[in-house]
Parts: structure tokens; sequence; C-alpha cells
């Protein structure tokens, strides 16, 4: 038989495929009863938390996931778009900078560090890490949009 915690995490995994998010987060809840130190099932639980706009219990979830491996970049990642759902902008940076330092090529992270800048009114951090995205991926094309968001909305510009 399968172990608890490898059946309940791919359970987990199905219905947040299926958009059945709180079902996921109860998948993800036994994945964790039976095995509180896997790391991923407590990133995917704050993943799932996200979709239902609970960003309070995500970030707690990627906080757990973080004391267990801190050596993830998505969950990082995922620990700033919490951040940033929250109004915590100045954190979220920072979260997007580990994901950032920990892969250097993740094209997401450095679009979500410019959304975090353009939030902060920081329109030139925001503008280069959007072009580092689009260096990183060319055909990112909503790192383009955000791009040039931040470039209009420039001060001085009309």
């Amino acid at each position: 038989m399968e172990h608890p915690k490898i059946h309940y995490y791919n359970e987990g995994l199905d219905f947040a495929n299926l958009g059945r998010y709180s079902d996921a987060v109860t998948s993800f809840d036994k994945a964790i009863s039976a095995r509180p130190d896997c790391a991923d099932a407590w990133r995917k639980r704050g993943s799932a938390l996200i979709s239902l706009d609970r960003y309070s219990d995500a970030l707690d979830s990627f906080d757990r996931a973080i004391a267990i491996n801190p050596a993830y970049s998505h969950t990082w990642n995922n620990r700033g778009i919490a951040l940033g759902h929250l109004g915590r902008h100045s954190e979220a940076v920072v979260s997007f900078d580990k994901a950032i330092a920990l892969s250097p090529g993740y094209a997401n992270a450095w679009n979500n560090r410019g959304n975090a800048y353009t939030r902060l009114g920081q329109r030139t951090h925001a503008v280069a890490s959007f072009n580092r995205a689009l260096d990183i991926d060319p055909g990112y094309t909503v790192a383009k949009q955000n791009r040039e968001i931040a470039l209009k909305n420039r001060p001085g510009s009309a």
C-alpha cells in the first residue's frame, strides 16, 4: 500500500489541478499529518490557500515549508506573492530576492519582484526587474506588459 503521505499529497495535487482548492488543502493537511516535515506538502498547501484568497494562512504554510527546506526558490517566490497580497511589498521584495539568489534564472521571481517595486513606487527598480525577466525569457508577455505599465507611470510621464 502507498504511504499515506504520498497518497494524500498526490490527491491534493489532483484536486488543485481540478481547481478544487478547499479539497486540496484538506488533502495536503492529511499528508502533513502523516509527515509534518514534508516541505512540498506545506508549499503546495500554501499555493492552494493563495487560490482561496487566504493569504495569511498561505504565508504560514510557506514559512513552515521554508523552516524545513530554505533552499527551494519556488517557496520563497510564493511567500512573496502572499506578502504582496497582504500589502507587505517591502517584505515581498526580500522573499523575491531570496528566490532569485537561489535561482538567478527564475524569470517569474524577477517579474514578481518588479511588481512589488511598482507597488512601492520604485519604478527604476521595477523596470530593471522586468528587464531581467525578459533577458531570461524574451517571450514573457506578462513581464513586457508590466514593464510598459511601470514605464507609463514614471514621474514626469503623461
